[in-house]
């Protein structure tokens, strides 16, 4: 495969993946049937991480461009359109409109924005559910969202720092023990959610070496303080160095065995940061760590989105 990222671009490097491999897949470079790279080859290619190769290639299975078989491989499953179907011609609404705004000198991130708030304003008419999260760092937030997008039939919304006070979403999930102060009018439904980090992240973490040097590198001190506790209670015999993703440079990254970052940072860390990351992947092992909504709470957080999305349907909310 063959095609660059670009660190520097507003476009986040998964989706800069994704583009890539749906432009070659419709121009008929990989065509119904071929084979993708596994995503330990892509990634050595590319010098990226796992995860990173791993999202594009889920992304592009959701967008039903490729078939991902355990034990067999990624393959091609798009077949292309006639040119009258309706795909294809809302693929050239959208190239159309894409020049459209280009020729008003707006960058990709800026139409990005444009979209993102038409689609939002589209779907609120439906029977989404608009979920307000908060309680903690971008990173955390971050990676509730997306477990709560995974629902379907919800909108996530992170709240670093406020959280609305104008009823305008359905329900609200707060991080357990955040203490700070909750509007009376923050959405209907309110939930205390607690976050752990996930089984998976757990078994790398036990898996570092014992004696070896890790560098866990972060946004905030906050998520730094959950990688610290996690690294206490399952890799306590690791030596353990913390950055802030700002401070994060090649030469600070000198001497460790295994870098521990959180699962997304492609998106979060600075394009300076993702540069230093992706270079120091291509050679060194690179763990992901990601905190979540823990399985009880989601529990709740599911009959509480269940309900709310039968009351929208029935017009009560």
């Amino acid at each position: 495969m063959f095609f660059a990222v670009d660190p520097q671009s507003d476009v986040a490097i998964y989706q800069q993946i994704v583009n890539a491999v749906c432009a070659d897949i419709r121009a008929g470079k990989l065509p119904y049937g071929a084979q993708l790279p596994t995503v330990r080859a892509l990634a050595d290619e590319l010098g990226l991480a796992r995860g990173t190769i791993k999202r594009a290639y889920d992304e592009l299975g959701k967008l039903g461009m490729i078939e991902m078989t355990q034990g067999k491989g990624s393959f091609v499953c798009y077949r292309a359109e006639r040119a009258d179907s309706r795909k294809e011609r809302a693929m050239q609404a959208i190239d159309n409109l894409i020049s459209t705004l280009e020729s008003l000198a707006f960058t990709p991130a800026e139409m990005s924005i444009f979209f993102d708030l038409k689609l939002r304003q589209l779907t609120s008419r439906d029977c989404d559910v608009r979920v307000a999260v908060a309680g903690g760092p971008e990173e955390l937030l971050s990676a509730m969202a997306d477990q709560l997008y995974e629902l379907g039939g919800v909108i996530a919304y992170p709240y670093e720092d406020a959280l609305p006070a104008d009823g305008s979403v359905d329900l609200t999930v707060l991080r357990a023990g955040w203490h700070e102060h909750v509007p009376e009018e923050t959405g209907g439904t309110l939930l205390r959610a607690a976050v752990s980090a996930t089984p998976d992240t757990i078994v790398r973490l036990a898996r570092l070496q014992q004696g070896s040097s890790v560098t866990a590198v972060a946004k905030s001190e906050e998520y730094l303080d959950l990688m610290r506790k996690s690294m206490r209670d399952f890799a306590p015999e690791v030596r353990l160095r913390c950055l802030r993703a700002d401070e994060l440079s090649t030469e600070a990254l000198q001497g460790a065995d295994t870098v521990l970052a959180p699962a997304g940072f492609e998106r979060l860390f600075p394009p300076q940061a993702v540069e230093v990351l992706s270079a120091y992947s291509a050679a060194h092992p690179l763990c992901e760590y990601l905190q979540q909504i823990d399985g009880g709470s989601m529990l709740l957080v599911r009959e509480a989105v269940s309900r709310l999305q039968a009351q929208r349907r029935r017009g009560l909310i």
